[in-house]
């Protein structure tokens, strides 16, 4: 059975304490909708593209960033994943190993997979 840890991931990822303008740049060359606020391999958070692009380029992502409310083990298996986030309207989710973020993963990753 497939897990979300063998997905391809979102491991971009920025620090609370960072700009607005480093996440603005790493979200425009990846082509992301979101980043992952990650600090000492902790997910604190995500900033989506919309809300980056409309904040103050020099204040801290921590003061734009949404806190996540869920995330997800790794081993959590494709189609439990695809059923919580239409159950939960998710956007994305950290996945998780052992505490420490993998990367986010959106409703494409798992479209890909399961179509």
């Amino acid at each position: 059975m497939r897990t979300i840890g063998d997905l391809n991931l979102i491991t971009e990822r920025v620090v609370p304490i960072g700009s607005v303008s480093t996440a603005v740049r790493l979200i425009q060359e990846h082509g992301l909708r979101v980043v992952a606020v990650v600090d000492e391999d902790q997910c604190r958070g995500v900033v989506s593209r919309d809300r980056a692009n409309s904040a103050a380029p020099d204040i801290p992502v921590r003061e734009i960033m949404e806190a996540h409310v869920l995330e997800m083990a790794a081993s959590t298996p494709v189609r439990t994943a695809a059923r919580l986030f239409v159950e939960n309207g998710l956007d994305c989710v950290p996945v998780v190993d052992d505490g420490r973020v993998l990367g986010l993963l959106t409703p494409h990753q798992l479209l890909l997979r399961l179509g």
